[in-house]
């Protein structure tokens, strides 16, 4: 039985045992009546994935309060999988897959999102596969499936030689699985066998899933049956069992074979929805478009996501000028984590049908025990088989760059695809695109992508609504390298850029997202930038008028005056003004040093001497004349003091300020208080005149 003949029975927390506590599996209907309609009753989740299906449950009290909301990751009866010859998959290679998925998801994030059942636990710490389980529309009830001939229970068939003495597929090396019964097997050496769909007409003993919920009709109370069976004691058995046989529509299987299953603990919402919701679309629109596609698992999602607190705070900033950048912080972050994913080894699988799908990207968002919005605590995760193990147990490796290509696509459309254009608009932009790194050599971002001229690369499209939405110019750095980041992802998948690499992607992105995030949460606010720029400009007109009045003004100086403009920084300045600063004597040079705005500190007034005046007094900077050497210390020039001097004469508005200049004379001390000015000895000049 190759080890598999241990596995657990999942009745006891289903809650028909009486428990307490029980698990609640999300049907697609609560009305009886309706569930008859469809082929399979419970609720599922999209998920494009070969081997597994998403179905909600809840764990709740004997009472029906709902403690915990939770996704079931449920092995499938009937695989997805084209056969290929070039990419062969077997039974083995698939529980094999579900075991390694199981341990590295438990171990990479210490059971934060995984749900465990001690029995689903083997001694040696593997993961069982649980019994067949199946269900009564019409009494609401599961059960084991129990052999016709002798009530005891069916199980699956792992031993390829019996399999092949009999003429079927073996286990280990096809896709195939069969229902027996052990118990007749042993007793009788025969038994039938049971499929969940094929069954070959050409061998009796080969029957499918509708054979056998017929004949559940042979079983009697005096058989010795090891579970009990919901037919025997219903009031309806003649019903399903007689001439309408009605039990192949009312009884169904939740999984005809042994199934390997994953609790995960609730919080996820679909790739596709979370990009929508970061894009600022309000979650009733969304839950509206599910609607009309019918899409009941995801909008169950939304509406668990609700009773958590999605109808709460989303952003920080969506009232701010800043939210474009906190959308795009949440954008690169979300791709981010989808990257390490990819590149953690997931991407070795290459089966055709094993490959990433949008599909199986959810997001998980944490529990409202944060400060922060809900939207702002999330993680990636890829459900179902395929990209969820560390490693592939089984198909060779090969280069490839699909998973390239797949996050270049998924990156465009979290940047790009809104309420505006979808992703096919997006496509044929970058298929234009695509066509010119093929014709030529030149791939840089700017030559093959329309940044300017496309409106598909706006950065307004963001938003999911990008009407009325403003950019400020001084975050267009940020969206080019965000655009270039995706736009080397396709590159290398399409032409195998050598130059490409792993390790200095994921660098740039983190030190994109760095400098956006320190953007996002610095002190002043582009506002008060562009505040200061405008005061700038007015500063910029006021000193212009006042440098052409004084010019004009300034024919009796002589031309062996030479004033100069010095810029100390403020260490600089302190230093200068505490230690150096002497007063002038007549005949002396006056030298002004103009100080940055925001760095002059404010100045205690000095008590008034009813013997001072207050002279006013102007500064002539002159802007033909070349600058004297700056005042330096006894200390080696430092390279601020080289640029103060190469910039001696040069005016820039932005670094000036209007200073109102004043001087206080001691007709006693003659010494002189120039306010804001700074004063001091350096040469006499030669043979100066009197005026």
């Amino acid at each position: 039985m190759n080890g598999n003949t241990y596995m657990p029975s999942l009745l006891p927390y289903l809650g028909d045992t009486g428990a307490h506590l029980h698990l609640k599996i999300s049907l697609a209907s609560p009305d009886s009546s309706l569930l008859e309609k469809f082929s399979y009753p419970f609720l599922q989740i999209q998920l494009s994935d070969p081997f597994s299906r998403c179905i909600p449950a809840q764990f709740v009290t004997d009472a029906g309060s709902e403690i915990r909301s939770v996704i079931l990751l449920v092995q499938r009866d009937e695989y997805s999988l084209s056969e290929n010859a070039l990419w062969p998959v077997t039974n083995q290679e698939i529980d094999e897959c579900w075991r390694r998925a199981f341990s590295f998801s438990t171990k990479s994030d210490s059971n934060e999102s995984t749900v465990i059942m001690a029995k689903q636990i083997r001694k040696d710490g593997s993961l069982a596969p649980w019994q067949s389980l199946f269900y009564c529309k019409l009494k609401k009830s599961f059960f084991h499936p129990l052999c016709p001939k002798c009530g005891l229970l069916l199980q699956q068939c792992y031993d390829d030689s019996q399999l092949e003495s009999v003429g079927l597929q073996p286990y280990s090396t096809s896709l195939k699985r069969y229902l027996f019964c052990p118990a007749c097997f042993e007793s009788q050496g025969k038994s039938d066998y049971f499929t969940f769909a094929g069954k070959d007409v050409t061998c009796p003993i080969l029957k499918d899933r509708r054979d056998l919920i017929k004949e559940f009709g042979q079983l009697n109370e005096a058989m010795d049956k090891p579970d009990p069976f919901p037919c025997l004691s219903c009031p309806r058995h003649q019903e399903c069992y007689g001439a309408q046989n009605l039990a192949v529509s009312r009884i169904v299987p939740f999984s005809f074979y042994p199934f390997f299953m994953f609790i995960l603990k609730d919080g996820l919402v679909n790739a596709a929805d979370f990009i929508s919701l970061i894009s600022g679309r309000l979650p009733e629109d969304l839950e509206g478009q599910l609607a009309r596609k019918q899409d009941v698992g995801r909008i169950s999602c939304l509406k668990s996501l609700g009773q958590k607190g999605l109808n709460k705070t989303f952003f920080l900033f969506d009232k701010d000028q800043r939210y474009f950048l906190e959308v795009l912080y949440l954008k690169l972050s979300f791709l981010g984590e989808l990257a390490q994913i990819i590149f953690s080894g997931s991407h070795s699988f290459h089966h055709p049908d094993l490959g990433f799908s949008f599909e199986k990207i959810w997001v998980k968002l944490s529990d409202q025990g944060s400060l922060l919005p809900i939207l702002w605590n999330f993680k990636v995760k890829h459900l179902g088989l395929g990209a969820i193990t560390a490693k592939t147990p089984f198909l060779p490796k090969f280069t490839s760059f699909h998973h390239l290509h797949f996050l270049g696509t998924v990156w465009f459309f979290t940047l790009l695809v809104n309420s505006k254009q979808d992703i096919s608009g997006v496509y044929e932009e970058l298929g234009r695109a695509v066509e010119s790194i093929t014709s030529n050599d030149n791939t840089a971002l700017d030559s093959s992508i329309d940044i300017e001229i496309s409106d598909v690369y706006s950065p307004e499209n963001i938003f999911w609504d990008p009407t009325g939405k403003t950019f400020h110019k001084i975050w267009q750095d940020y969206w080019i390298r965000s655009l270039g980041l995706g736009w080397s992802l396709l590159k290398a998948s399409f032409i195998g850029d050598s130059k490409w690499s792993r390790d200095k992607f994921a660098t740039e992105l983190d030190n994109l997202r760095r400098d956006i995030k320190n953007n996002l949460f610095q002190q002043d606010s582009t506002v008060a930038e562009t505040d200061t720029v405008s005061h700038d400009k007015a500063i910029y007109v006021i000193l212009s008028e006042l440098i052409e009045k004084w010019s004009i003004t300034s024919d009796d100086k002589k031309e062996d005056e030479i004033e100069e403009t010095v810029y100390l920084s403020p260490k600089e300045r302190e230093e200068f003004v505490q230690k150096e600063t002497v007063s002038p004597e007549p005949g002396n040079i006056q030298e002004t040093i103009i100080l940055r705005p925001g760095s002059i500190p404010k100045k205690t007034p000095s008590p008034s001497s009813p013997n001072k005046e207050e002279i006013p007094e102007t500064v002539y900077i002159a802007p033909s004349k070349k600058p004297s050497a700056p005042f330096t210390s006894s200390k080696k020039q430092s390279s601020k003091d080289i640029d103060a001097k190469k910039n001696a004469t040069k005016f820039d508005p932005e670094l000036q300020a209007t200073v109102d200049l004043k001087k206080s004379r001691d007709k006693s001390s003659k010494a002189e208080i120039i306010d804001e000015t700074v004063i001091f000895r350096q040469r006499k000049p030669k043979d100066k005149k009197q005026s």
